[in-house]
Formats: structure tokens, C-alpha cells, sequence
């Protein structure tokens, strides 16, 4: 597995647009619409890829509300870029990991990204981690 980059953090939050305002302000940016996009996942989701901040809502009665219910608003997870997806996910799987979701999803701007994340445990410090590849169009 080799890792390139942080790509983004993701931010969980009650209210995509109430936190559009918010962050915007806070960070003197503008956030892109990919709200489309992650409906078919379960969520709301506007992007700062420049800055790596993406601010997600659950898709009201979603498979995500049971989640934000639990654990409040807050970091959603940590993505990682890396070189092949496949490799890294026979490194993290040869590593005792559990992969909470494997997917490809078609971002805004053409790109698509194949993501792994893994289940929030111990051995992540209790965050769910992601790792994602940048696939051609």
C-alpha cells in the first residue's frame, strides 16, 4: 500500500447548508455541490477538494441517521489518496482491518473515486479511516 496524500477531511454535521454558511466563513471559501452525487450513499455532501474539507449530512431517514443520532456531529472520517486501491485493500484486509464500505462513486468534474473505509475501532482510534483512488472518467 502506498500512500500519496491526505485528500480531505470529511465533517459530519446536522444540516449541509447551515454548515455550508458556517465553514465557508471559517475557512473564506466557497464549497462545491455533490449533493447528487452521494444521495445514492446515503448522504449530502458539498466538497473543497483545494482545501480538503467536505461537509456531509445524512439523506433525512438514510442509512446515516442512526449514525449522526449516536455520535453527534463531528470528524466523519480522514481519507487518504493512494496509488491502487486493490493493493490497499489486500494490504489492510492481510492486516486483520475491517472494511466497513467499498465504493465507487462519480464525483462532480468528471472524476470517480473507488473508496475503502474501514470500521472505526481501536486500531484506527476509534475514527473510520478511508483510503481512495482517482479513477479516469
Amino acid at each position: 500500500m502506498k500512500i500519496l496524500r491526505l485528500h480531505r477531511v470529511e465533517y459530519f454535521v446536522n444540516d449541509v447548508e447551515e454548515a455550508e454558511v458556517n465553514f465557508s466563513k471559517l475557512l473564506n471559501t466557497r464549497f462545491i455541490d455533490h449533493q447528487e452525487q452521494t444521495r445514492p450513499f446515503g448522504s449530502l455532501s458539498l466538497m473543497n477538494i483545494d482545501l480538503g474539507t467536505e461537509l456531509v449530512a445524512p439523506v433525512p431517514g438514510g442509512v446515516l441517521d442512526p449514525v449522526l443520532e449516536a455520535n453527534g456531529q463531528g470528524i466523519l472520517t480522514i481519507v487518504y489518496e493512494v496509488e491502487d486501491i486493490n493493493d490497499t485493500r489486500d494490504y489492510l484486509l492481510a492486516n486483520g482491518f475491517e472494511i466497513l464500505n467499498d465504493a465507487v462513486i462519480p464525483v462532480a468534474g468528471g472524476e470517480v473515486y473507488h473508496q475503502i473505509s474501514l470500521s472505526a475501532s481501536e486500531k484506527t482510534a476509534n475514527i473510520v479511516i478511508t483510503y481512495l483512488q482517482v479513477m479516469p472518467a
